[in-house]
């Protein structure tokens, strides 16, 4: 299984909204083809975030507060189309998408949901996506004492070694700092899809476990 970090927010130019399919083409989708992805495979959705509040009854950003990463939903891979190629009619409840009301492009894809994810040497089974209500520190993939939304404080177990290729992107060693029990990583800026072999990082299934019971299922038709 491949784990991607994929910068979805809910801005017009990244993603516009929670949805149970993901489009993509371009650089990004070139990406996703040669890293290999496929079904099975778990999207992480993240964006920039910043901490707001009721003031005279509207709502503002807070004073001082600054932009920071973090993750906001997740999508397993059911089935991977592209577009071009879909039969007219095919996939009715998902016209509403974007990729389907552009102009033709051989590598328009769109990546449907499973409708179960089970991580590797897990028994539990999640939700194929799905959206997390609350924000908590788990979540936060910014350093809480860093000033740029781009430097990461990240798990341990995600620090790149000899036997474990680094996330996609980032294959620079001078990005990445050991201090356990974190690793920091100075995250390219405006990169959005980064890849991860869970093969090469079992540590990572609790925590990915860890996030997954905490989130709220996505909406797929039967």
């Amino acid at each position: 299984m491949r784990l991607i970090l994929s910068r979805k927010g809910f801005d017009s130019s990244a993603g516009g909204c929670p949805s149970p399919v993901l489009g993509q083409t371009g650089s990004a989708q070139g990406h996703l083809r040669n890293q290999g992805v496929e079904s099975g495979d778990l999207f992480l959705f993240f964006g920039v975030f910043r901490r707001a509040e009721m003031h005279n009854r509207r709502w503002r950003f807070v004073p001082g507060s600054r932009p920071f990463h973090a993750i906001w939903g997740w999508l397993h891979v059911g089935q991977i189309h592209t577009i071009d190629e879909l039969a007219p009619g095919a996939l009715p409840w998902a016209r509403y998408h974007p990729h389907f009301h552009g102009q033709p492009d051989a590598g328009n894809t769109l990546y449907e949901s499973s409708h179960a994810c089970q991580l590797p040497t897990g028994a539990e089974v999640f939700a194929g996506s799905g959206v997390f209500p609350k924000l908590r520190d788990e979540l936060v993939l910014t350093d809480p004492q860093s000033r740029l939304p781009t430097r990461w404080r990240l798990l341990a177990a995600f620090y790149p070694g000899d036997d474990r290729p680094p996330l996609s992107y980032h294959t620079k060693p001078d990005r990445w700092q050991l201090k356990s029990p974190w690793c920091y990583l100075n995250c390219a800026a405006r990169g959005q899809e980064f890849v991860l072999n869970l093969e090469t990082y079992p540590d990572l299934t609790d925590w990915l476990s860890g996030l997954l019971r905490t989130g709220r299922d996505g909406q797929l038709p039967p």
